[in-house]
């Protein structure tokens, strides 16, 4: 095979990764959205800010904040993470579009952090900060599942409201 050929099928290869990431970022976007249940404006761009206040390396300091615990599988996903190595950027236009110029009622917006997963794509871990100018924030961690190929909110850790 010339290397030419070699090299465009390695180009579409990423490319074709590419696109699937963005296609389940979105997916674990939209699950989240649905299960906040609110009017929201979507940041074009993704924040590391919420990632940065979890305690990812000592998930029980994060069970404190709720009464159901996690099971080894979640607690070892957690403590693998390391906020230093996730990647920030731009969330897919055509999600952003479709989640902008929201009008009418309580209207928040809502900046995403990157979406990271575990190693067997089960398992997947979303920060969520809300706001509305002038009136108050909210933080939270999202753990969601995958189900029959479908995410579900496993748990919500709320890091800082006000």
């Amino acid at each position: 095979m010339p290397i030419k050929q070699f090299l465009f099928m390695v180009i579409l290869l990423i490319c074709a990764a590419s696109s699937m990431a963005q296609d389940e970022n979105i997916s674990v976007y939209e699950t989240v959205m649905a299960y906040y249940g609110k009017k929201f404006n979507v940041i074009k761009f993704s924040s590391k800010r919420t990632l940065n206040q979890a305690y990812f390396q000592d998930p029980l300091r994060m069970e404190l904040h709720v009464r159901d615990t996690l099971n080894d599988d979640w607690t070892a996903f957690l403590k693998s993470i390391d906020t230093s190595k996730v990647m920030t950027g731009p969330i897919n236009t055509e999600f952003v579009k479709k989640h902008s110029n929201v009008t009418g009622g309580y209207v928040r917006d809502v900046l995403f952090s990157p979406v990271i997963y575990s190693e067997n794509s089960r398992m997947a871990v979303c920060g969520v900060y809300t706001f509305r100018r002038g009136a108050g924030h909210g933080e939270n961690i999202i753990l969601l599942e995958k189900k029959k190929r479908k995410w579900i909110v496993r748990k919500v850790y709320f890091i800082s409201i006000s």
